[in-house]
């Protein structure tokens, strides 16, 4: 409902910079003399919901709405929310409701006032930053921070009725003339880290919508500084008093499970190892974070924090510049514009940071590793070419270390079955290993070597002769064995290539089960060839494309036909007619590139001949109109052939063609 002019408040300055919510809301009440807490909320119309919406108003929590209040002070949520803890929640990817967040800050928030006399004279209100109990001075003046009035020893409420902003309630003592004493050195060190810690965390920042992938990297670096500082998580959590679990989660950086988890853990766990907390958020929401070994990312950030620089400042030497290129993984490009380019860079450099972590490579890894969506990688090919070509190259890796451990594991197995006396065969070596013979061929080179080494063993036997297989008759073992595979998947692909012009031509659809439902093959089994398994992806995405574009066009002719059919019938043609002719939902239509482009085209010009059938008819309304004033001999003017017509005086004027017909009368002047 729109704020009527009146209801603007007189008096409405906007919020000052880090100013909590209850101190926006007593100047605000103070300047429009605001007596009652019942008269703010109805001003601010939350009516009866006192108690749930309004909470967030007294304690500086995000409330569940502002009511009115964005209206009548001409100011923005966004800019309301900065007077909130919501920002510090929304970084540690928590929810904004009050119960969770109080439940969050529990223990790291007073719940009295905490100020400063000289800012009260200052700038004339709270700020947010006092509200935290590990701020203990204030960074402007250089004094301790009071939590008592200093007239009569009592603590201030956040907020009073009446509002009386710096006025203590109980004594009626002037706040802003309390005595405070000076910070030491050491206590203004640590008073600026700590408020310059609090005004990044409670400020907008990018990493407010990124909170999981935050509190990851977030994790990472304290498991990080613990490892190099040679501690266990049980001696940290014995001396900062806090249970061991909640560490683990921290380091972990486990969404789902962080029950007990509050902001004070992760401020006593920066603090022992003495790193700011908001140094460790801010490099977890970078952007440029590309590589970690031992979980730090190796980001102009970080360097430049180690050396206690800036990052600027080490790129004025060429030397420097390239060791950082080097060691960072990829040139440094400032406000480029190459989206692609910026996306095939994190791609290779997230592919590379899962080499080197021994993690498995896949597109969902990948893209977790890059940080940016699963779905935003399909749309670019180079990108996809990138991951599967590292896939394959994994996978390679894996079957090679597999049929290393696999070969090792053979030979034990056989010298342990020759040394009981037991006959050497493929079923004893397998039990002896504990790997089964489907699983032992899906080893190419550890099948041979048993192949070969119980035949040998065998005939050996029989001569009464010591056996040993040599690495001759192993490779040429295995060359023969891959022949024969490269042979198998060329059959492989070329009965694919059939089978899918054969269910095309049967009007089935294309997928890898039919596929392998029609040879009477096992999806495992066409899986086992990589050249088989990119053939069959490939022929299942080329036929997936040929369907849709069969089904594309054959809807583009029934759309015709519905089109006809609604103006035969004299009916409107909107998408939502054309989807119902159709039976299908008209949101559908969208899925469609080119049909949507059709359907946008025919609706444009139906609307546009709708225009001009309309423009028509006022036309000769109207025409017939002034003729029929003319002949009875009545003025001719927009009043008489409104009323006439029964249009409005507003629509014939605002139509340059009726007002060109009516200027037609020149005895009777508009």
């Amino acid at each position: 409902m729109p704020i009527d002019y009146f209801d603007i408040l007189p008096s409405h300055p906007p919020p000052m910079p880090l100013e909590s919510l209850a101190s926006y809301i007593t100047r605000l009440a103070q300047a429009n003399d605001i007596q009652s807490m019942s008269g703010l909320v109805a001003l601010l119309s939350l009516e009866d919901r006192i108690h749930s919406s309004t909470v967030g108003f007294f304690v500086d929590l995000p409330p569940v709405s502002f009511g009115a209040l964005p209206e009548v002070a001409i100011c923005s949520d966004a800019r309301l929310l900065e007077t909130t803890f919501y920002h510090l929640i929304r970084k540690f990817n928590r929810s904004p409701f009050p119960q969770p967040a109080s439940r969050f800050l529990a223990a790291s928030v007073a719940q009295r006032l905490r100020y400063c006399p000289v800012c009260l004279i200052e700038f004339g209100d709270y700020s947010l930053c006092w509200r935290f109990t590990m701020l203990t001075g204030c960074i402007y003046h250089l004094c301790h921070l009071l939590e008592k009035c200093g007239h009569c020893g009592q603590m201030v409420p956040l907020i009073v009725w009446p509002p009386k902003l710096g006025i203590c309630p109980r004594c009626n003592g002037d706040l802003r003339t309390c005595p405070t004493s000076l910070l030491t050195a050491i206590e203004r060190r640590y008073v600026f880290e700590r408020h310059q810690e609090l005004e990044f965390l409670l400020s907008s920042h990018p990493c407010d919508m990124q909170g999981e992938k935050v509190l990851q990297l977030l994790g990472q670096q304290l498991a990080y500084l613990r490892k190099t500082r040679q501690e266990s998580r049980q001696d940290i959590a014995q001396t900062i008093k806090e249970p061991l679990y909640k560490l683990e989660i921290v380091e972990s950086g486990d969404t789902m499970r962080r029950s007990g988890v509050t902001l004070q853990t992760y401020i006593k766990y920066a603090q022992y190892l003495q790193t700011p907390l908001f140094r460790l958020v801010s490099i977890g929401s970078n952007d440029e974070a590309v590589t970690v070994w031992g979980g730090e990312p190796v980001t102009k950030t970080s360097v430049a924090r180690i050396l206690q620089t800036y990052p600027k400042a080490m790129y004025r030497f060429d030397s420097v510049k390239a060791f950082l290129e080097q060691a960072i993984g990829t040139p440094v490009r400032y406000n480029s514009n190459c989206a692609e380019e910026e996306l095939l860079s994190k791609v290779k450099l997230a592919v590379e940071h899962l080499k080197l972590k021994g993690s498995p490579i896949s597109q969902k890894a990948v893209a977790r590793a890059a940080c940016m969506n699963e779905g935003k990688l399909r749309h670019y090919s180079s990108a996809r070419a990138i991951i599967d070509r590292a896939v394959e190259e994994y996978r390679a890796r894996q079957l090679e270390q597999r049929e290393e451990k696999l070969i090792n594991g053979i030979r034990e197995a056989i010298h342990t079955l020759k040394s009981n006396g037991e006959t050497v065969t493929r079923t004893s070596v397998s039990r002896e290993i504990h790997v089964g013979l489907k699983d032992l061929k899906l080893c190419p080179r550890a099948w041979v070597f048993l192949d070969q080494l119980v035949l040998a063993w065998h005939g050996k036997r029989t001569q009464g002769e010591e056996w040993e297989l040599s690495p001759c008759v192993q490779e040429e073992a295995y060359d023969k064995k891959m022949r024969q595979v490269q042979q198998r998947e060329e059959t492989l692909i070329q009965q694919i290539s059939a089978a899918a012009e054969e269910l095309q031509a049967r009007d089935v659809r294309v997928t890898k089960e039919a596929l392998a439902g029609f040879l009477k093959v096992s999806i495992g089994k066409l899986k086992l060839y990589p050249r088989v398994r990119a053939h069959l992806d490939q022929t299942v995405k080329d036929a997936k494309e040929k369907q849709f574009n069969r089904r594309e066009e054959g809807l583009l002719i029934r759309i015709e036909l519905a089109v006809q059919q609604l103006e035969a019938q004299g009916k409107s043609v909107i998408a939502r007619s054309i989807a119902e002719l159709l039976h299908i939902p008209w949101n559908s239509l969208k899925y469609y590139p080119r049909t949507w482009v059709v359907v946008k085209q025919i609706l444009s010009e139906q609307a546009e001949r709708g225009v001009q059938s309309r423009e028509a008819r006022l036309v000769a309304l109207v025409k017939s109109s002034v003729e029929r004033l003319r002949s009875s001999g009545e003025p001719v003017n927009y009043r008489t052939v409104s009323e006439l017509t029964g249009i409005s005086v507003r629509t014939l004027r605002r139509r340059n063609l009726l007002l060109e017909i009516m200027e037609e009368t020149p005895k009777n002047p508009l």
